[in-house]
């Protein structure tokens, strides 16, 4: 609960700035992609014909040469977004006061890095999709065969692969969430900001993996109950972003200082004068 508990409190009193700037991306890639694919096809899985692999991996994986384009553009404005609240958050964790007039300078120090690390997540999740796809469709040829839909077997296997999935990338979104800050900060090669950042993580795994699944209690049902609806899910989509892109970032920022025992003069009792 601490992390949680963190995270919420600074995200709550600065609600406003990470609403606004978390806002951009999360309409562009909302509206565009569908961030949340694998929840979706956990939900129409029953429903999916499958005749070849391509039927589960497009179902999986949202590709195309248009919405490659598309996931561009969507890294491009996270990563300019996000750059903004990391500088704004650690400069005021570190100086006790708000400068969002510095935004250009947030920019510069911290783009490449954030993009660095949004890439390596892209290409590991793709990487993990890609091998639970391929594992649930050779399930489906053993126990449905081919031309035909899930059967209630096939099902409990894909949700049991979707878990797994979940259980690897909450581990790598962790390491990466904190390898952004240790980068920034440290001055770290990305090898050795990785070994650092599982280090740190490592010393209270068990609270971390559970402040970065919460947002999944709301995910899930959420994309679950208005999957009926292209619209629907669209408006969903957005909700969900603005909502990782704020949590996630205040996560990062509050669990790197609170790891790596650094004092936040953001919180009065730090700097007043008695």
């Amino acid at each position: 609960m601490r992390y949680i508990k963190l995270s919420f409190k600074y995200l709550i009193k600065n609600i406003l700035f990470l609403f606004l700037l978390s806002l951009i991306p999360a309409i562009f890639m909302g509206s565009l992609l569908s961030p949340f694919k694998f929840i979706e096809f956990i939900n129409n899985y029953a429903n999916i014909t499958v005749v070849g692999f391509s039927d589960i991996f497009y179902s999986i994986l949202d590709i195309s040469w248009l919405n490659l384009l598309f996931y561009l553009i969507s890294f491009a404005l996270i990563a300019v977004c996000v750059s903004v609240i990391i500088g704004e958050i650690e400069n005021h964790f570190r100086s006790g006061k708000k400068n969002y007039l510095g935004f250009k300078n947030y920019i510069n120090n911290n783009i490449m890095v954030v993009l660095l690390n949004l890439i390596v997540f892209t290409i590991i999740n793709f990487i993990i999709s890609f091998l639970c796809g391929t594992v649930i469709y050779v399930f489906h040829i053993l126990i449905a065969g081919l031309n035909s839909s899930a059967n209630v077997a096939t099902i409990i296997i894909a949700i049991i692969i979707f878990t797994l999935y979940l259980g690897s990338m909450i581990f790598v979104s962790l390491v990466l969430l904190m390898n952004v800050p240790n980068m920034l900060f440290n001055g770290y090669t990305f090898k050795q900001s990785i070994a650092s950042s599982i280090n740190l993580i490592s010393k209270n795994l068990l609270s971390l993996i559970f402040a970065f699944i919460i947002p999944f209690v709301l995910y899930i049902p959420l994309i679950s109950i208005f999957n009926f609806s292209s619209v629907a899910l669209k408006i969903v989509n957005i909700i969900c972003l603005i909502i990782a892109i704020m949590y996630y970032s205040s996560l990062a920022m509050t669990m790197y200082y609170d790891l790596s025992n650094l004092t936040r003069y953001d919180e009065r009792k730090y700097y007043n004068i008695k």
